[in-house]
C-alpha cells in the first residue's frame, strides 16, 4: 500500500514538473514571438506613456498657513522671479509679535533706567545747592548782628529732607531695575536672533517662481485649502518629456538616443517626433508572473506642432524604433 502511495506521489511531481516546463516553454515562446514581431516584422517596440512638462513645481500649505494673496490665474505665463503668491502663517506672526513686544519692553525699561539715573543726578545737584544755601544763611546770621535766618534755615532743611527722601526712592528703584535689567539685557541678543530667523521664514512665505512657466490653479476657493493638498502648480512647457514603461525583453532593442514617435490620439496617424533620453536600470513594475517593466523617459523637442497638440497629463501611444535590423534577428 505504501509503495502505491509513493508511486502516486512521485507521479504527481513528474506531472507537475512537466506542466511547469510546458508553461515555461510556452511563455518563453510567446516572449520570443513578441520580440520577433516587435523587431523582425515591425522594427519598433510599442508602449504607452504620460506627457509631462520639462519642469514641474507643486504648491501646498503646511499646518497653520493660509494663502494671503495669489497673483495669477490658470493659464497665465509666469516669469522667473515673479511673486506667485504670499502665505500668512498665524503662528509665525504671533511668535514674531510676541518677541518684538518683549524686546520693546526691555528697551523701554532701559530708557526708564537711564531717566532714573538722570533724575538721581538732578536730585543730587539739588541737595548740594540747598546745602550751600543753608550754609550761606548760617554764615550771614553769624556775621550780621540782629539778622535772624531761622525761617529760611527751617525752610531749607524741610526741602533738603524732601529731596533726600526722593533720592532714596530713586536709588532703590535703580538698584531693583539694575538687577532685573541685567538678566533681561542678556536676553536681547537671543531675542534679536530669534526675530531675525523668524523674519527669514516670513520672507520665505513669499513664493517666487524658480523658472518660467504656466500656472495652474486646482481650486476656486484659495481661502479653504487643507494642509498637504496640492492647490496649484507651475509647469515649464518650453519642452515636454514622456514617461513610459517597457518590458524587460524590449530594452535590448533600444538605447539612449533611439528615435521615437508619439501619438496624442490613439486613433490618429499624426505623430510627433521624440528621442529616448533616459533608461532606468531599476525595475518600476513587476507583475504577479515575474515579468519586469522598466521606466523610460523620452524627450519631446519644442516645436510649433508639439505646442499646438500637446498638453501636460495627456496619455500617449509610443513607438520606439529598434536599433537591430530584421535581417539581424533572422
Amino acid at each position: 500500500m505504501s509503495s502505491i502511495r509513493k508511486l502516486s506521489y512521485t507521479t504527481s511531481i513528474i506531472l507537475a514538473f512537466a506542466l511547469f516546463s510546458t508553461n515555461a516553454y510556452s511563455l518563453k515562446a510567446k516572449v520570443a514571438a513578441s520580440e520577433k514581431e516587435n523587431l523582425s516584422y515591425k522594427g519598433y517596440v510599442e508602449a504607452s506613456g504620460i506627457l509631462l512638462p520639462k519642469q514641474q513645481l507643486f504648491f501646498q500649505l503646511s499646518p497653520g498657513e493660509s494663502v494671503n494673496s495669489f497673483n495669477f490665474k490658470t493659464g497665465d505665463q509666469v516669469n522667473k522671479g515673479d511673486v506667485i503668491f504670499t502665505i500668512s502663517n498665524v503662528e509665525l506672526l504671533t511668535k514674531i509679535a510676541a518677541l518684538e513686544e518683549k524686546l520693546i519692553s526691555i528697551i523701554k525699561q532701559n530708557e526708564q533706567y537711564e531717566l532714573l539715573k538722570i533724575e538721581k543726578s538732578q536730585n543730587t545737584e539739588m541737595i548740594n545747592h540747598l546745602q550751600q544755601m543753608l550754609d550761606n544763611e548760617k554764615r550771614i546770621e553769624q556775621s550780621v548782628p540782629g539778622y535772624s535766618a531761622i525761617d529760611k534755615v527751617n525752610a531749607l532743611n524741610d526741602e533738603l529732607f524732601r529731596v533726600n527722601s526722593k533720592l532714596k526712592m530713586i536709588n532703590a528703584k535703580l538698584k531693583y531695575a539694575k538687577t532685573r535689567l541685567g538678566k533681561q539685557n542678556d536676553m536681547i541678543p537671543l531675542i534679536e536672533k530669534s526675530i531675525k530667523d523668524l523674519n527669514k521664514k516670513k520672507e520665505a512665505l513669499t513664493v517666487k517662481a524658480p523658472f518660467d512657466g504656466k500656472i495652474r490653479v486646482n481650486t476656486s476657493h484659495l481661502s479653504f485649502i487643507k494642509p498637504g493638498v496640492v492647490f496649484a502648480e507651475l509647469n515649464d512647457e518650453s519642452s515636454f518629456i514622456v514617461k513610459a514603461e517597457l518590458w524587460q525583453h524590449q530594452l535590448q532593442y533600444i538605447n539612449i538616443g533611439s528615435k521615437a514617435e508619439i501619438y496624442p490620439d490613439f486613433y490618429s496617424k499624426n505623430s510627433i517626433s521624440a528621442v529616448v533620453d533616459e533608461i532606468s536600470p531599476s525595475v518600476k513594475t513587476k507583475t504577479s508572473k515575474g515579468f519586469s517593466r522598466f521606466p523610460v523617459i523620452l524627450n519631446v523637442p519644442n516645436t510649433s506642432v508639439s505646442k499646438a497638440k500637446l498638453l501636460p497629463g495627456m496619455t500617449l501611444s509610443i513607438k520606439i524604433f529598434g536599433n537591430k535590423s530584421a535581417s539581424a534577428e533572422e
